[in-house]
């Protein structure tokens, strides 16, 4: 590799020792969640025999228990500080995943999924919440572009690694490849205890749009500090949330809905699919290495999602004209379309993770997270029915729809901004409330 090109990869890296470390676990977490989703679904339906309808079945029962464990867990990292509540999240993910080696029916499979994806949803949040905490605002959006990238290296990795298993119908291995995902947790979990020992940078610096002080006065009922409204009782946060998980509808046009349409386009090889998600894996690497060179505040990050807006819709454009014309033009089309859904998707990230961190209240910065999340959630329950269910079935004037879909969650998360103004930035909030622990 050449010089300069090594230079800008390594451009891409957090400037600070912790932040290289987390962003270094999250790599090792991308690479056993690979592992794991590369082997799954096939050793459970072919070997264990589970039938394909109990697993979407499990999935989706497991989906909805998720939808409520965001915020749960950002209420007590609030509370007790980050680094114990996610330290000890993320040992017991790597138990929950290591227990799918015990898996041998349907029961089973559905206890350890539920489980498994429960300590995943309470898990988000707090992954970001210890960014913060470790290389506060200044490096903060070089950290996650640089997380973001490392997963999607990461993931793929991993899926190539399971690759020869797979060929090998080899049950042990299999099984095998889920016992290295269980450690895959512990690894990300002792740099992550590296990182937030290494330095706690100020968790609370006040981001570009501020949020409520507490007054004085004894916390409110439900443990939030006076002043200080729940999550989903504050409109501009839900509007933000909600429009979120419309944005989120690209994930699923590349995951689910992507192969159901090359397939149903019998003219347009079905081989092309890995080749694409491959350009999606490379092309995310070099857009987060431009992200992470910005200085992002309020109304860049506003700019950056009406530009992901931008690409998403003509994206959709273009898979709706790739079905109509000769090969060559749809293949040129779903490719073109596939890179415009790529920088979409990255540039949408970059404003997601920077105004859910500027709206969350400093003294309730984590639960706040823990409720953004939801959006992610709701949208991985909710994303393939609604893409496949109702939007393929309609051609050309589905994507038309996906497209005002794209715009709608634009509008509510400029509006949840819009309705923060910018006075001056509020005092820091007690260090107690981020404390990183003992």
């Amino acid at each position: 590799m050449s010089s300069p090109i090594a230079a800008r990869l390594a451009g891409l890296l957090p400037a600070g020792r912790a932040g290289r470390t987390l962003a270094a676990g999250s790599f090792v977490d991308a690479f056993g969640s690979g592992l794991f989703l590369a082997t799954s679904t096939l050793y459970f339906v072919g070997t264990v025999g589970i039938t394909p309808s109990a697993v979407a079945l499990a999935l989706a029962v497991a989906g909805c228990l998720g939808l409520l464990s965001g915020a749960p867990s950002g209420r007590l990292a609030d509370r007790f500080g980050i680094r114990p509540v996610y330290l000890a999240l993320l040992a017991l993910r790597g138990l929950s995943y290591g227990l799918y080696t015990l898996v041998g029916g349907f029961p089973g499979f559905l206890l350890v999924t539920c489980l498994a994806t429960v300590l995943d949803r309470a898990c988000s949040p707090l992954n970001q919440a210890a960014v913060r905490q470790v290389v506060g605002a200044e490096d903060r959006n070089r950290t996650m572009a640089s997380i973001r990238a490392l997963r999607n290296v990461g993931y793929t990795a991993g899926t190539l690694a399971a690759a020869s298993v797979v060929a090998a119908h080899s049950t042990t291995l299999i099984r095998l490849l889920f016992v290295v995902n269980g450690v895959t947790f512990l690894v990300t979990a002792w740099c992550s205890r590296r990182a937030l020992t290494i330095t706690a940078a100020p968790a609370t610096t006040p981001a570009t749009v501020p949020s409520a002080v507490p007054g004085p006065g004894a916390a409110a009922p439900d443990g939030l500090p006076a002043g200080v409204p729940s999550p989903f009782r504050s409109p501009a946060f839900m509007a933000l949330t909600v429009g979120n998980a419309l944005m989120c509808l690209h994930d699923t046009v590349l995951i689910v809905l992507l192969p159901v349409w090359v397939v149903h386009h019998q003219a347009i090889p079905a081989g092309i699919v890995p080749v694409l998600l491959a350009v999606n894996t490379a092309l995310t690497v070099v857009v987060q290495l431009w992200i992470s060179s910005l200085d992002v505040d309020r109304r860049q990050a506003l700019r950056l999602l009406w530009a992901a807006v931008v690409t998403l819709v003509a994206a959709c454009g273009l898979f709706a004209v790739a079905g109509t014309g000769p090969v060559a033009v749809g293949i040129t089309c779903v490719a073109a379309a596939v890179v415009l859904l790529t920088v979409g998707e990255n540039l949408h990230a970059a404003t997601s993770w920077y105004l859910s961190d500027a709206m969350a209240p400093p003294q309730a910065y984590a639960r706040y997270l823990g409720a953004f999340t939801t959006s992610v959630t709701a949208h991985g329950l909710l994303g393939p029915a609604l893409v496949l269910g109702v939007l393929f079935p309609l051609g050309t004037a589905g994507w038309a729809a996906l497209a005002l879909l794209f715009a709608a969650g634009a509008g509510g998360m400029s509006l949840g901004a819009a309705a923060r103004p910018e006075p001056a930035p509020p005092p820091p909030a007690p260090q107690t409330a981020l404390s990183t622990g003992t």
